[in-house]
């Protein structure tokens, strides 16, 4: 468990400080001094909820949480991988006070937390500022932290600022935290230069690349600490605190209805126990307030034990006073010491921090050159299928366009026969219009002759009737002229029966030798236009054959030039075969950048330890 604790004091006696170190030593066991705040008053509180609130706890028994993987002291995940912090402890007193568990998901940074609750891999936020854009997809419970960002700045200026100070000035905020947001939108006229986490933040403040830093004071104070940054402080404070609530995914209002009734269960002291554990350190003070209380009943007792002592200890006096002399020596040497290193570290640090960054960027752009000649060659290879696949169809069309020249020559052919036979038809079809026209004529004439029938008719008609007169009039001796007038009269009438069928089978030839002579006509016109586009169709043919016969010289160039083509692209696949190699070996070189970078961190490490270990050194020896 990570814990920020009070420094030590500086500037003071080395006998006062031994004292002090001594005492300090002993209070935890003689009972004196703060001591571990526990919520145990709060223990066996249990939170009133319905049975439809209780459905929904057992029917949902897997609650995923996605904190702030480095976000201390609020939230954060120690070296033994467990979550810690303001907002786990109040996640703890809410399972504990409901009865259920939630599910931890530890993730790389706070964008990736932010992404996995938009996609709904994460169920809630621990700790969140209900923000406009965050609103869109979750929903907040009631404020269970109030948080004061702090503006920070370098030691060489002492002026207090404000946020309206910071307008036309480089400003650095955490990607994706809180006052990103509400810098962008209340106070426009800041650039701001977002880092990827406070670490890297404060290493550009200290390093001047930008004016002032925006972060919460318990958070800042303690990478102050851990990165040993002494050229920072606190310039300011925003005007409204932060309030922070717990994030619920928007299509489960009923979780955020539970763990309001959970956080309303919560006392003042609940909340004072969780804080002092973890807010020991106000980045607002410059110095720990020195414990006069404690210094003094110790300078009485030191007083009585020196009265009663007074005697024998006037011969360690001259002792006594070299070693302290000595001893304050050391001290503002260790100090001094202590100085050189830290800012050392510093300098290390940013250095440290711009080389593993130039060894990602130098990673990135070896990875992003390597794939775009990955892309370039997968293109290549594509062009190269493509070109033999277009030198396929190629031939494949002037195979085609041979064949259609030696179909279109035959066709030609077909249709000059075509032309011959039809010139015959149109020949045949004018003499038999000439023949029908002589039949026409023909049936002309056997009209005549049926109309002269029909007079003969009449006459014989005539005549039988004068007999059959005659014949009465003559009495027995008229006998035989009434029968040879009733054979006259049955052959007339014979003979307009058949005059009348004739004239009927005339009347029949003259209307289809009429109809014959028009569809001769019509069959000449018809002849006479196909032979004509018989005569155009093997013009066209023609035509045809020699622009299919271009297009196959054309088509003869154009396999040639594909041809060349693929020979020019097999020169570029070896070119990027080249670069690949070069890209591998950039690559490469990253690596062993990056595990430069790895062991130079490894040593600010140490150095950092040895820092650390140094302060620890007891005051006396």
């Amino acid at each position: 468990m990570t814990c920020l604790r009070r420094p030590l004091l500086r500037g003071h006696t080395s006998v006062v400080r031994a004292l002090l170190v001594s005492l300090l030593t002993l209070a935890p066991i003689l009972g004196l001094g703060p001591q571990p705040a526990r919520a145990g008053d709060a223990e066996g509180i249990q939170v009133a909820l319905t049975d439809a609130e209780r459905a929904w706890l057992a029917a949902h028994p897997v609650i995923k949480l996605g904190p702030d993987p480095a976000w201390p002291p609020y939230e954060f995940f120690d070296d033994e991988g467990k979550w810690q912090g303001i907002a786990a402890d109040h996640l703890a007193l809410i399972a504990e006070r409901l009865g259920i568990e939630f599910e931890v998901v530890r993730l790389e940074s706070w964008a990736d937390v932010v992404a996995a609750a938009k996609a709904r891999e994460v169920d809630c936020y621990s700790t969140a500022a209900p923000t406009p854009d965050r609103k869109e997809y979750m929903l907040f419970t009631r404020p269970h932290v109030s948080m004061v960002g702090a503006i920070l700045a370098r030691t060489d200026s002492d002026e207090t600022l404000t946020l309206e100070d910071l307008h036309g000035k480089k400003v650095t905020v955490v990607a994706g935290y809180v006052w990103e947001e509400r810098l962008a939108r209340d106070h426009p006229q800041i650039h701001l230069m977002p880092a990827p986490d406070i670490a890297n933040g404060l290493v550009m403040l200290s390093f001047g690349t930008v004016d002032a830093m925006v972060n919460d004071p318990a958070t800042s104070s303690f990478f102050i600490r851990e990165t040993a940054i002494t050229n920072v402080r606190l310039a300011g404070r925003t005007p409204k605190p932060q309030p922070l609530a717990i994030g619920v995914r928007d299509d489960w209002p009923e979780l955020r209805e539970i763990l309001d009734k959970a956080l309303a269960t919560f006392t003042p002291e609940d909340y004072a126990a969780i804080d002092r554990r973890w807010v020991s350190y106000d980045l607002s003070e410059p110095e720990s307030p020195f414990p006069w209380g404690w210094a003094i009943g110790v300078f009485v007792l030191v007083l009585c034990l020196a009265g009663g002592a007074f005697a024998w200890n006037r011969t360690l006096k001259g002792i006594v006073g070299r070693q302290t002399d000595e001893l304050r020596r050391e001290l503002r040497r260790r100090e001094e010491v202590h100085r050189a290193v830290a800012r050392t570290t510093v300098e290390v640090t940013g250095a440290a921090t711009e080389i593993a960054a130039s060894a990602r960027e130098q990673a990135e752009t070896a990875g992003g050159f390597e794939a775009s000649a990955r892309r370039a060659a997968t293109a290549v290879d594509g062009i190269a299928g493509t070109l033999g696949a277009l030198l396929e169809a190629v031939e494949g069309i002037n195979q085609v366009a041979g064949h259609t020249t030696r179909r279109a020559a035959s066709g030609r052919e077909q249709l000059e026969s075509l032309d011959r036979i039809m010139r015959v038809m149109a020949d045949a079809n004018q003499r038999m219009g000439e023949r029908v026209e002589q039949i026409h004529r023909s049936a002309a004439k056997i009209k005549l002759a049926t109309l002269m029938m029909v007079k003969v008719v009449d006459q014989t008609n005539l005549l039988s009737v004068n007999s059959a007169i005659e014949a009465e009039k003559a009495g027995e001796h008229g006998r035989g002229f009434r029968v040879v007038s009733s054979e006259i009269q049955r052959l007339a009438d014979q003979s307009a029966t058949a005059t009348l069928q004739i004239e009927e089978i005339v009347r029949d030839m003259q209307s289809g030798v009429e109809e014959a002579v028009r569809e001769a006509g019509e069959t000449r016109v018809q002849v006479a236009e196909g032979v004509e586009q018989a005569g155009h169709i093997g013009r066209e043919l023609g035509g045809i054959m020699e622009e299919v016969g271009q297009l196959t010289s054309r088509f003869e160039q154009i396999r040639k030039l594909v041809a060349e083509q693929a020979t020019d692209t097999e020169a570029i696949q070896s070119s990027i075969q080249q670069v690949n190699s070069g890209a591998e070996g950039l690559s490469s070189s990253s690596s062993e950048f990056s595990e430069v970078a790895a062991q130079l961190q490894d040593a600010i490490d140490g150095l950092r330890t040895d820092v650390s270990s140094l302060r620890q050194v007891p005051a006396t020896e």
